[in-house]
């Protein structure tokens, strides 16, 4: 499929609709009934509140005397959970298991093919980066984010790549995605399961780009980048002197068989009809 053909269809990434924080009808139950068998404590109310942790916050429950606490109009029994952490507890959900409360997350993870036999994609319901891309690679410092680190930590991860609402993982030559792949989908569980949050990308400097740079780019951002995203991959442009655009390819593009025909059949044969100064694409690294 080519890039104009790609373009037709929408990205495979889906509105992460998460819903407030839930407690189950029988967590709720048990609530009232802790509350009622110590009404001699006082007037009672169910705290939910977020602790932080190394990746986030883990979320933290019990019982407390009320002194004049807001209430969450939302439950039937006394909940009191703050404004932050109301937000904080989006997608969470709180239920009851052998006489003990337990918190559940609803974050979702769809693995899907690339071009690249070497990278697949990983889609989730929640946001990796809040604008921008990443690339992390085994050799990555002290300083990698505690999302990365997690998965350049499985056997056979050799790059990360991370944008909106997903990540390509490449592996290592020979190391089979019947292993590899359950494996990433519980890190990336993990992660947002104990409050770890969208990355934020390196602060760089805004580039200024000529009349022929702005087009490209343009192009780039509304039509070819979409494309290659829905394929686990990203292009990001480096340049243009003398006719020649330069890119970067990245996540699945990387030692991609098909990104040569994806740059030359693709990228320049686009660029070349639109902008007459174009001369060639080619990828740098």
């Amino acid at each position: 499929m080519g890039i104009k053909d790609l373009v037709k269809s929408m990205r495979d990434g889906q509105d992460s609709g998460l819903k407030p924080l839930q407690i189950s009808p029988e967590a709720l139950e048990q609530v009232g009934q802790y509350i009622a068998e110590h009404a001699s404590e006082g007037e009672l109310g169910f705290r939910v509140e977020t602790v932080p942790s190394a990746i986030g916050f883990t979320v933290k429950v019990g019982f407390e005397v009320l002194e004049g606490e807001a209430l969450r109009p939302e439950f039937s029994q006394p909940v009191i959970v703050s404004e932050q952490d109301w937000d904080r507890l989006q997608g969470y959900s709180i239920d009851v298991r052998e006489g003990r409360f337990v918190t559940f997350t609803n974050v979702s993870v769809h693995a899907t093919d690339t071009p690249n036999p070497e990278s697949r994609k990983f889609v989730l319901n929640r946001d990796l980066m809040t604008s921008g891309s990443a690339t992390f690679t085994q050799s990555s410092t002290e300083d990698t984010p505690m999302l990365p680190k997690m998965l350049l930590e499985l056997d056979g991860v050799q790059m990360v790549f991370l944008i909106q609402n997903f990540c390509t993982i490449t592996r290592e030559a020979g190391k089979p995605w019947e292993e590899l792949q359950p494996a990433v989908g519980k890190v990336l569980q993990a992660y947002f399961a104990h409050g770890g949050a969208a990355l934020e990308p390196e602060a760089v400097d805004a580039a200024h780009y000529g009349p022929i740079e702005t087009k490209i780019v343009e192009i780039l951002e509304s039509t070819i980048r979409p494309a290659v995203q829905r394929d686990g991959g990203d292009i990001a442009f480096a340049g243009f002197q003398d006719g020649q655009v330069q890119l970067y390819m990245l996540g699945s593009c990387v030692g991609c068989p098909s990104s040569v025909a994806t740059l030359k059949m693709g990228v320049e044969n686009l660029l070349k009809d639109s902008i007459p100064e174009v001369r060639e694409v080619v990828a740098i690294s």
